[in-house]
């Protein structure tokens, strides 16, 4: 559902005025499901529902917190639909915190993918600037243990939204004019395309 209203926003910007009827529906179901998501006593989106529409978990893991973080950013910095982008911002606000306290690279890269998309429309925020200077700093660490000259990657194995690491660090590089995060997004992303 993350990703899909990801999609949804970035192909509604993309679209005519207005946007269409359906694509506005498919957002708004899947932010729905997002905002439901949402434990609000922990901060942390739940990932897996039943079909009789329970919550499997108290909280999700910590990729699909990210994801859900990452698509609240997206819809809060490029939704043109304004009850769209109060409840994204609002459940972004509300989330965003969980991830510093994460141990997965790839949840520290969709916060950050989150934060980039939200501060493109909230940029004075400096609780937000300072989440992200950590963030990014988590990635570098990681960098700094595993990559090698024969090796140039965050992790010792490549698994799955492996770009998204890449990605985080070029977003960061460009919009904190931190030189060493992009290079290293822009050395990774090309050894991974390799």
């Amino acid at each position: 559902n993350a990703r899909a209203f990801i999609l949804c926003t970035l192909l509604d910007e993309l679209g005519d005025e207005p946007p269409s009827v359906s694509l506005n529906r498919l957002a708004t179901t899947y932010l729905a499901f997002l905002a439901a998501a949402l434990n609000d006593e922990r901060g942390r989106f739940r990932n897996f529902m039943s079909h009789g529409r329970l919550w499997r978990e108290e909280v999700g893991s910590e990729d699909s917190h990210g994801r859900a973080v990452w698509a609240a950013g997206t819809g809060a910095g490029r939704s043109r639909n304004v009850g769209h982008r109060n409840l994204a911002k609002k459940h972004f606000e509300a989330s965003v915190e969980a991830i510093v306290g994460f141990t997965s690279p790839r949840a520290w890269a969709f916060g950050l993918l989150g934060i980039h998309e939200y501060l493109r429309e909230f940029p004075t925020t400096p609780e937000l600037d300072a989440l992200r200077s950590v963030l990014t700093r988590k990635i570098l660490n990681i960098w700094d243990e595993y990559s090698s000259a024969d090796w140039p990657w965050f992790e010792g194995s490549l698994t799955y939204e492996n770009a998204r690491l890449s990605q985080a660090l070029i977003l960061s590089g460009l919009w904190m004019s931190h030189p060493r995060a992009l290079e290293i997004g822009l050395h990774s992303l090309k050894w991974l395309g390799s």
